[in-house]
């Protein structure tokens, strides 16, 4: 997963005139195809050459070890194995974008992580942050006129927002972001994964229609149900 001392080092990698080369040619090819131009075979090239050139720039930290959630259920089975099959097609999925919804505890955010953590070790560009974070980041980005830290939610390979409808609710700010972000990467074809602990019809009940159409469409996104008991409470 992205992190921090990626980000520095990935701005430093943008002075490099190569790696910054490569990185423009990678987000064009990426508007190509989600224009539907058959340039797959390009943009692949394109993304691990980018990814060899950042290596020297930046060596990830030792992987840490996931927390031992164990399934409760065929029904937590089969969402994993879709899951896994998001991962293997990544980023052809015919529907681009999943939302995750279920009590606290039922594994949203562990499954979440698990795709996030698959799609860097395959050289994509993933940034996890929470709903708070976000309304955080939009802040910083309007009252001080930070792009840097409001760009990487809309370029990045994909987008993890983790408990939606946790965040802080303000006037002309919170609605705002959520749209925006939502928005803009499904105009540029770029997916993302949400987690709630909200329902569909709390999601609509607490948010404006062109945020539930957009998060909530059969079209672009998979939701899936994950209603069950706690799994950390499971020995």
């Amino acid at each position: 997963m992205v992190n921090l001392e990626r980000d520095v080092a990935y701005f430093k990698a943008l002075k490099n005139n190569e790696f910054a080369n490569l990185d423009a040619r990678v987000r064009m090819l990426t508007l190509q195809f989600a224009r539907g131009e058959k340039v797959e075979r390009e943009l692949e090239i394109a993304k691990a050459e980018r990814e060899a050139l950042f290596t020297k720039f930046y060596t990830p930290p030792p992987k840490p070890e996931k927390l031992p959630y164990r399934l409760n259920s065929k029904k937590h089975e089969k969402l994993f194995k879709l899951l896994k099959q998001y991962v293997d097609k990544f980023p052809y999925m015919k529907i681009p974008n999943i939302v995750m919804l279920g009590q606290t505890g039922s594994g949203k955010t562990y499954a979440a992580t698990a795709v996030g953590d698959e799609l860097t070790n395959k050289s994509f560009k993933v940034v996890l942050l929470t709903a708070f974070t976000l309304i955080s980041r939009f802040k910083k980005f309007v009252f001080e006129h930070d792009n840097m830290c409001f760009d990487e939610l809309l370029n990045c390979d994909l987008l993890i927002l983790d408990d939606l409808g946790a965040e802080p609710t303000i006037k002309n700010v919170t609605e705002q972001c959520i749209y925006n972000i939502i928005n803009e990467r499904l105009i540029s074809g770029k997916p993302f994964i949400i987690t709630s602990n909200l329902n569909a019809d709390e999601i609509k009940e607490r948010y404006k229609d062109r945020i539930t159409s957009r998060i909530l469409s059969k079209q672009t996104s998979m939701v899936f149900d994950f209603s069950g008991k706690d799994l950390r409470l499971e020995p």
